[in-house]
């Protein structure tokens, strides 16, 4: 099985300046579409697209997903795309210091039977207004 090639397109934030491109606002909306490309058709149980957060740095890994949805289930052909837009809570807001980091991702999971399944990420900065 060849590799999935995923894309996610971000819909534009509130912001025009480019250095707050990948940034939304607490209590605000992420929106956009996921693209999936195959070069071979899969049989998935499922296909879950997620909002969550998770830290990374010391000490253990924390995590929580704040939007779950079954998107599609049964064959994928490629070239299927996954639309979203999620309501943002107000925390935690994105963190990036020198021991811990919280950071928010749109994620694609392939739940395959019987191998690895693959998970697909394109992470965003929450912040305050």
């Amino acid at each position: 099985m060849s590799q999935p090639r995923v894309t996610f397109h971000l819909d534009p934030g509130p912001w025009d300046d480019p250095q707050w491109a990948d940034c939304r606002p607490a209590e605000g909306t992420v929106s956009g579409r996921v693209q999936l490309e195959l070069d071979e058709p899969l049989n998935p149980r499922r296909v879950i697209l997620r909002v969550k957060w998770y830290t990374e740095g010391k000490g253990e890994r924390d995590e929580g997903v704040h939007w779950e949805d079954v998107v599609h289930q049964g064959q994928l052909i490629g070239g299927e795309e996954f639309p979203f837009q999620v309501q943002l809570p107000q925390g935690p807001l994105s963190y990036s210091g020198h021991l811990i980091k919280i950071i928010w991702a749109v994620e694609l999971h392939l739940d395959l039977p019987w191998r690895r399944d693959p998970k697909f990420e394109r992470r965003f900065q929450l912040v305050l207004a």
